[in-house]
């Protein structure tokens, strides 16, 4: 009679043993699709991003060599303002002091 119990412990054991295995292979394969999707899904996010990054790069590498034209335009423009109202013409180093 207790061997009778050992055995149907046994086999009870073992069928819930097989229920586990069966349940983990199913978990890891829900895993693995939910994993698959999420790829997916940021692959097409990072496409997107790409997309509207790619879109961006005409505008704002025109921008800059835009502004440098004007700074470069302004400052030099404002450098011929001040020449001409200064009757320096050229630049001499000397060891007199004005003071």
């Amino acid at each position: 009679m207790y061997v009778s119990l050992v055995q149907d412990d046994l086999s009870e054991m073992d069928s819930i043993k097989r229920k586990l295995e069966l349940k983990n292979v199913e978990l890891t394969s829900e895993n693995i699709g939910l994993t698959q999707k999420a790829l997916i899904e940021k692959d097409s996010l990072l496409q997107e991003v790409n997309y509207h990054l790619a879109e961006q790069i005409p505008k704002t590498s025109s921008e800059p060599e835009q502004i440098l034209k004007e700074l470069h335009n302004g400052v030099i423009g404002g450098i011929s303002e001040l020449e001409q109202g200064n009757e320096i013409t050229s630049l001499e180093i000397t060891s007199e002091s004005p003071y």
